[in-house]
């Protein structure tokens, strides 16, 4: 046990390391920290933390789940992460650790059963690429999305306008997913003319 949070606590070192490194260049909204950190941590999980040959495969994917999820933690606490970057960057962080499990479990099935499937080597290749994206303007898809919304309101501008002026109650029950993202703690709003600004300020804690 002594020998496996060694492990961990070298690999989150170097996983929040890493992110520094990767925000100080300006690639942290890139692949590499999306894909292509989670997907160094699973295999240096898998080889450094080897399980015995007669392993049940779900033992062995939960023990990974596990470490990943210790590295995970550890590294936000290091780099200060907020709550909510991390609960939404978790659905995507062990969408690749179970990726590179499947891709282990083939590697080695091909290796116990001495065939050469081409696939065992070539898809891990084409994770690490798709690991780029982000990196260059050439390996970068769209990341700017402009939404509009419309709406017809059966009203009158003067009753469209008082309800526009009412005040709203910050401290209204809300659905358990949106309980995860802050409330404005004031708010700052002019008149309703055209070009006014209204300004709401958040707290979100890290």
């Amino acid at each position: 046990m002594r020998q496996i949070g060694l492990v961990l606590l070298i690999v989150s070192g170097i996983a929040s390391l890493s992110v520094r490194i990767l925000s100080e260049y300006k690639f942290d909204e890139s692949a590499l920290l999306y894909v292509g950190i989670p997907y160094a941590i699973a295999v240096a999980l898998l080889f450094l933390i080897p399980s015995p040959d007669n392993s049940d495969w779900k033992r062995v994917y939960l023990n990974l789940c596990l470490y990943s999820l210790i590295v995970m933690l550890a590294s936000s606490i290091i780099l200060f992460e907020g709550f909510l970057c991390v609960v939404m960057f978790m659905p995507i962080y062990f969408g690749v650790i179970l990726l590179v499990f499947a891709l282990h479990a083939m590697i080695r099935y091909a290796k116990d059963n001495k065939s050469k499937k081409l696939y065992s080597h070539l898809l891990p290749t084409l994770i690490l690429i798709s690991a780029f994206e982000g990196t260059t303007p050439e390996l970068s898809f769209e990341r700017m999305n402009k939404v509009e919304v419309s709406r017809v309101v059966q009203s009158d501008v003067a009753t469209i306008r008082h309800q526009l002026t009412q005040l709203r109650d910050l401290n209204a029950k809300r659905s358990g997913f949106l309980r995860l993202f802050p409330m404005p703690h004031t708010i700052q709003a002019g008149s309703l003319e055209l070009e006014d600004i209204h300004t709401l300020d958040y707290r979100y804690h890290r």
